[in-house]
């Protein structure tokens, strides 16, 4: 009976401990932060609008003070963003990708390839969602328009006045 009491204790350990690990509360700290340094990358689509590589700066330049910057001078980000060009496995790291499937292949890829890429998003909505794959982390921060992958781009970035809670955090 021992062993079943305990099976049964240990198997909702490891449950609360998965869902935990969809919790946005950790942010900026878990997993993006290791000894000092950045880790993972913050990723735009290579074809989406100019808003969105504008808004992977503003994501990135929220790091300043919490990671070691290797920047040469003050107009380089403190965290630079990347193309998902330059993404060749999603699963090789941690990721915040800012745009959703229509505008970000990476996001594409990361919900399935939706058939209609705006399934799940509404106009003048936007959303931060935590995506737990394995090891890796994916924080997922758009809207249905460019305009509203901004607006979520600015909650993520505001983390320090307005934590964030929960697996998804949505805004008008």
């Amino acid at each position: 009976m021992k062993r079943i009491v305990s099976f049964f204790v240990a198997m909702v350990v490891c449950s609360m401990m998965a869902l935990a690990s969809y919790n946005l509360n950790w942010y900026p700290a878990t997993p993006f932060i290791k000894a000092g340094q950045f880790s993972g990358a913050i990723v735009f689509g290579d074809s989406a609008a100019a808003t969105d590589s504008e808004a992977a700066l503003s994501i990135g330049n929220s790091f300043a003070g919490l990671v070691k910057s290797t920047r040469t001078n003050e107009s380089q980000p403190i965290v630079a963003p990347k193309s998902s060009k330059e993404i060749s496995d999603i699963g090789s790291q941690n990721l915040i990708v800012v745009g959703g499937p229509c505008a970000n292949p990476v996001a594409a890829k990361l919900l399935g390839n939706p058939t209609d890429c705006t399934a799940g998003f509404k106009p003048g909505k936007w959303m931060i969602k935590a995506i737990q794959n394995g090891t890796r982390t994916y924080i997922l921060v758009a809207g249905y328009s460019a305009e509203d992958t901004k607006n979520a781009a600015a909650a993520l970035s505001a983390y320090k006045i307005n934590p964030l809670k929960g697996s998804v955090v949505e805004g008008p």
